[in-house]
């Protein structure tokens, strides 16, 4: 689907919400690196384990319990990183408070009976808050797997924007969630690599 103007991080996944056809729909950001069997280990933890209802990959760079501490410095390095990182964990999963989505694997009848993200949301900001609730109300686990593992830049666009700006985002969409859900809890954050530095995506 090639849009004429950027209808914003909910709408256009719900516009690929209601063209797809397979079992599971995934959210994948184009600031990520996935790394092999990446999409077969999250579908199998759907297939071995029911209950799950919403899963996100380890990554690097995330606001919560997702997130893994990395030593790599190249983009060649990832794939072995991933590999010693997630060895012997097939189907082990983690129950958390939000899944992330800048990469996550959902039911698309799970998505679909959900009604697809809310679009109130501006710049791709409490959308995975709001869905992470929606699935665990159908009483759901909303989780993420410790065999898979996937390189997130993160907050790309964020990045862009002048902090008042951001804040002003930030602060209107929490007020949304917190309408709708009540108080927001912030993330509780896994572990954070700072000393290791990566190249930026857009030189690579």
């Amino acid at each position: 689907v090639l849009n004429s103007i950027n209808r914003g991080f909910a709408a256009a996944n719900n516009q690929a919400m209601k063209i797809a056809t397979g079992e599971y729909f995934v959210f994948l950001n184009n600031d990520t690196i996935v790394t092999q069997q990446w999409l077969e280990s999250l579908v199998r933890t759907f297939v071995n384990d029911p209950s799950v209802g919403l899963l996100c990959p380890m990554t690097n760079e995330t606001g919560n319990e997702a997130c893994v501490r990395i030593d790599y410095r190249s983009v060649q390095e990832i794939q072995p990183f991933a590999f010693g990182l997630t060895e012997g964990k097939a189907t082990v999963i983690r129950n958390i408070r939000t899944v992330p989505l800048y990469c996550a694997m959902i039911g698309t009848a799970v998505l679909r009976s959900i009604g697809g993200l809310n679009e109130d949301y501006k710049m791709g900001m409490f959308e995975d808050d709001e869905l992470s609730e929606e699935v665990k109300k159908l009483g759901l686990r909303v989780s993420f797997a410790e065999d898979t593992f996937i390189h997130h830049f993160g907050r790309v666009s964020f990045k862009q924007m002048p902090s008042e700006e951001y804040q002003a985002l930030f602060r209107a969409n929490r007020q949304i969630f917190e309408t709708k859900w009540g108080r927001w809890i912030p993330h509780i954050r896994g572990w954070f690599n700072e000393a290791v530095p990566f190249p930026d995506h857009e030189t690579n």
